[in-house]
């Protein structure tokens, strides 16, 4: 009989993006798949690929306690239903649920996450800090018998630390992979004239969007080569969530210089045609995914010395680190790059490098397997 794993998240675009290729994985080791997750507009798309989808109700933010128990009550008829041998669970609320469920049904193994300590762990704000107690109660009893999958060495340290975590059931494996062969370093333009600066995220304030705008502003006063462009839908769900009204201002501000494009799809291609990178991030981050990709296809670096995000780059090898919330010392690390393409190039080719070596799909892949293959021996 094939063992069967379900995937858990508060999203079916998480699963469709971050966690496919994965699932598609676990298949052809002989594991059967299902994803749980509310529904959204990449359902169809994860049925298309041959992924068994089910459908759960579950509010990101919500605390009412009615329609908590119903989401609980809902995943609980899910795992009878499907009997998995192993449930894989993302994101804070998935975990909580998902090994609280897993537990009381004694599924085989239950395997959590944790893809950064996000916006909890990384804000001051009195909110935050009492918050952050309630997680912390939450995590040692969701966390206690489970395999914990993380993706810096800096958030394993504060939860072992904390002892949220037992040693001997944590594991770390950095992002949650990329394919090297579609994100690949492409041939230059040689027609190119402008320098195109990508910054790719959810518009959050922790994401360091509004340094990156203060940057854009001061280069374009200085240089008429430079575009400046943000990839990233609204977040209005986020505590942390920049309005529309505050992006409308910005782009009457910065006119031409500053392009919103948005949610993309085609990031490959999108990262293809900039020249830098840069995520000026000061949210809990995991091993950003925008990082991973654009260092695959050989761009130089800019993001902040936080956890996750300095584990992609080595400062001054294939990138630049720069410190939290310091839109100066943004500004300095974008205008040495844009003045030294042969800076760029460098640092570029170091940047594919360290993706093939640590941050493959394969690398990936293989670790998360192995824990799969240690839980259907028990």
């Amino acid at each position: 009989m094939k063992k069967k794993i379900l995937y858990f998240s508060n999203s079916d675009w998480y699963l469709y993006n971050f966690r496919l290729a994965l699932a598609k994985s676990a298949l052809q080791e002989g594991y059967e798949v299902v994803f749980v997750s509310p529904p959204g507009d990449y359902v169809n798309r994860i049925l298309e690929s041959g992924i068994k989808w089910l459908p759960i109700r579950l509010s990101r933010r919500g605390v009412n306690p009615l329609g908590e128990i119903a989401s609980l009550i809902s995943l609980w008829r899910i795992v009878s239903q499907e009997r998995p041998s192993i449930i894989h669970n993302f994101t804070i609320k998935c975990v909580l649920y998902g090994s609280f469920v897993g537990k009381l049904k004694r599924v085989g193994g239950v395997v959590n996450a944790i893809t950064g300590l996000g916006y909890v762990y990384s804000s001051n704000t009195i909110f935050s800090k009492v918050l952050k107690n309630v997680v912390n109660i939450a995590y040692r009893n969701a966390l206690k018998n489970t395999e914990v999958i993380f993706q810096n060495p800096d958030d394993e340290a504060l939860l072992l630390g904390k002892k949220l975590v037992e040693k001997s059931k944590s594991h770390l494996i950095r992002g949650s992979g990329v394919d090297i062969e579609k994100f690949r370093p492409s041939r230059s333009n040689s027609e190119k004239k402008d320098i195109c600066i990508l910054l790719a995220s959810r518009l959050l304030w922790s994401k360091g969007v509004g340094e990156y705008i203060e940057a854009a502003k001061k280069i374009s006063n200085e240089m008429s080569q430079v575009i400046f462009q943000v990839a990233g839908d609204f977040d209005p769900g986020s505590p942390d969530a920049i309005s529309t009204n505050t992006v409308k201002k910005w782009e009457r501000e910065c006119g031409n210089k500053v392009e919103f494009l948005g949610h993309c799809s085609n990031m490959d291609k999108l990262i293809a045609e900039s020249d830098i990178v840069v995520l000026p991030s000061y949210y809990g981050e995991g091993v950003p995914r925008i990082l991973i990709e654009a260092a695959a296809s050989g761009k130089p670096l800019i993001t902040t010395n936080m956890p996750g995000c300095k584990e992609i780059v080595i400062n001054g090898v294939n990138g630049v680190l720069i410190e939290p919330r310091d839109s100066n010392e943004l500004y300095l690390a974008l205008v040495q790059l844009i003045k030294d393409s042969s800076l760029r190039y460098k640092m570029g080719g170091e940047s594919r490098k360290l993706v093939c070596n640590f941050f493959s799909e394969e690398i990936v892949f293989q670790k998360t397997l192995g824990i799969y293959a240690g839980l259907s021996c028990r």
